[in-house]
């Protein structure tokens, strides 16, 4: 479909509309400027059927903007990653723990962290009793 632009005279909407569709901007601003029109209505306004002009982003935005995205990404993989395991050692009883597993909650705990497995996983136990009744006063 084609149009008949007269440039002599202001654009009409549909003209305007027309132009922008095709991305002909310099002749909107060449028949406003020819018609003395100062105030031409804004880009994106209207019924919505014009297209979207989006600025682009520099390579280095980019390259930033993908570093942020990789980032962001990597804290909520290590977010999940950290809650799975919490999740799946939390129910197990705790001599069913990795060495490493029972150092790490001893030191959360500030109890020590040397002895054999069955010490250390002795000493979780008697610290869980001691919150137990610490949770629950007698009354």
């Amino acid at each position: 479909m084609s149009m008949e632009v007269d440039f002599s005279t202001p654009l009409t909407d549909a003209e305007r509309a027309y132009l922008s569709e095709r991305g002909r901007y310099a002749d909107i601003q060449r028949a406003d400027s020819i018609n003395g029109v100062t105030n031409p209505p804004a880009e994106g306004q209207g019924d919505g059927t014009a297209p979207t002009v989006v600025p682009l982003m520099t390579s280095e935005a980019r390259a930033t903007e993908a570093d942020r995205l990789r980032a962001r990404l990597a804290e909520i993989e290590a977010a999940e990653a950290g809650a799975s395991d919490e999740d799946e050692t939390a129910d197990e009883p705790y001599e069913s723990w990795k060495p490493a597993e029972l150092d790490k909650e001893l030191k959360v705990r500030n109890l020590p962290g040397g002895g054999t497995k069955g010490e250390k996983v002795a000493r979780l136990y008697e610290d869980d009793e001691k919150t137990a009744q610490v949770a629950t006063p007698q009354s």
